[in-house]
């Protein structure tokens, strides 16, 4: 075996580790909210908080990484996922939503620097290997929805009668194996970068660049569509009457959608190229919005679930992928923030949209949302595969 295959290898079992994290937040941070929080509108504030601190998080991250390496950084991020387990048990134990959104920043601290993985994921792999590299370690995250359940669900029932507490306890056990994991990684030491020889461009030029614009609205498009789905889901079951079980059921096949593709779509990529894998992830959204506005049966949550999961993951490996060809090395940290920035911009206002619309319109808007927005993204793709054929022609 090539230590190239180990390492990713083990980034993907960090990856796993940090996705378990993500099925808890998803499951149980939504519905935690409800029961804190003053008002039904405000359920999904703590998610928003959560991916506010992923965007506040996500340059300051990649800085220090480029100054004292990857493994540095990921070992911060994870200190602050710690930290939300153990503010979020305290909130839930003094009843307070105030220290309950507290303990979501820290968790999305630690969320930016799980979304770095994936560019660890390049570094570690030989040019040919990149994209395998990338869609082999957000695959990681496959086993997160067949343990996740029942983990938690048996934690939680150690911790009764404080309503989801164990999930919290279990957040602190999950940082802790995450750590001793990356800690065997032999990341690449920091490059010392030469601004004389090839000096970086500024980010106003590199933002301009077609390739940017495609890769960042495919991935923060992606990822905005899929967080509205999986925040608003969990309330729009529970407000029909469902239990939490079945809520964590449906979140169950939306992550194994998220992750389980990921071992096709690299390979996907390399075949035909990401422009045809985006198209494809646009039409599993619009597949999605379909599916949820069609009906209010646990099926349609499911599959509008799994739908916008495997949508997600296409879009996301995909952009990815096409982001590494808009920069120069010494141009990385800079770039991989403003996307990682774009990414969770977006996902704060569909958080907070979800809750919104939820309890404003109901789960139909969340799935004409979906349908729109997918349709402006399709037409986005297009244009820029016949501006990239002019060019090739001209």
């Amino acid at each position: 075996m090539e230590i190239y295959h180990r390492n990713i290898a083990l980034l993907s079992l960090a990856q796993c580790l940090f996705t378990l994290t993500g099925f808890a937040h998803g499951v149980y941070t939504g519905l935690a909210g409800l029961m804190l929080a003053p008002t039904v509108g405000l359920a999904t504030l703590p998610i928003s908080i959560m991916i506010l601190g992923t965007l506040i998080a996500a340059f300051p991250l990649s800085h220090f990484m480029r100054r004292h390496g990857r493994k540095a950084g990921f070992l911060v991020a994870v200190l602050a996922g710690i930290g939300c387990g153990a503010l979020g048990y305290l909130a839930l134990a003094e009843r307070s939503f105030p220290l309950f959104c507290c303990a979501a920043f820290l968790q999305g601290i630690y969320q930016a620097g799980g979304q770095f993985y994936r560019f660890a994921a390049m570094e570690l792999a030989p040019d040919h290997y990149r994209s395998r590299a990338v869609a082999y370690v957000l695959g990681g995250g496959v086993l997160a929805p067949i343990l996740g359940p029942t983990l938690f669900a048996k934690a939680n029932a150690l911790f009764e009668p404080l309503t989801f507490a164990g999930a919290y306890i279990t957040l602190i056990l999950l940082g802790v194996l995450a750590m001793a994991v990356l800690s065997t990684i032999p990341f690449p030491r920091p490059v010392v970068e030469d601004h004389h020889s090839t000096p970086p461009r500024p980010l106003s030029v590199i933002m301009r660049q077609p390739v940017f614009i495609m890769a960042a609205a495919a991935a923060a498009t992606g990822f905005g569509i899929m967080v509205l789905m999986m925040t608003g889901a969990p309330l729009a079951i529970i407000g029909c009457g469902f239990t939490v079980a079945t809520a964590a059921s449906a979140i169950q096949w939306h992550i194994l959608g998220m992750f389980l593709p990921s071992f096709a779509s690299g390979p996907l990529i390399a075949r035909v190229g990401v422009v045809p894998v985006m198209v494809l992830g646009t039409f599993l959204f619009m597949a999605a919005g379909v599916t949820a506005w069609s009906g209010l049966e646990f099926a349609n949550f499911r599959f509008s679930l799994l739908f916008v999961a495997v949508g997600w993951n296409f879009l996301y490996t995909a952009g990815t992928s096409m982001l590494a060809d808009s920069y120069r090395p010494n141009e990385k940290a800079k770039v991989q923030a403003v996307n990682e920035c774009l990414l969770f911009g977006a996902s704060a206002i569909t958080s907070l949209l979800a809750g919104i619309l939820i309890e404003g319109i109901g789960w139909q808007a969340v799935a004409v949302t979906t349908i729109c927005t997918a349709l402006a993204l399709l037409l986005l793709i297009l244009g820029f595969t016949v501006s990239q054929k002019q060019q090739r022609t001209a």
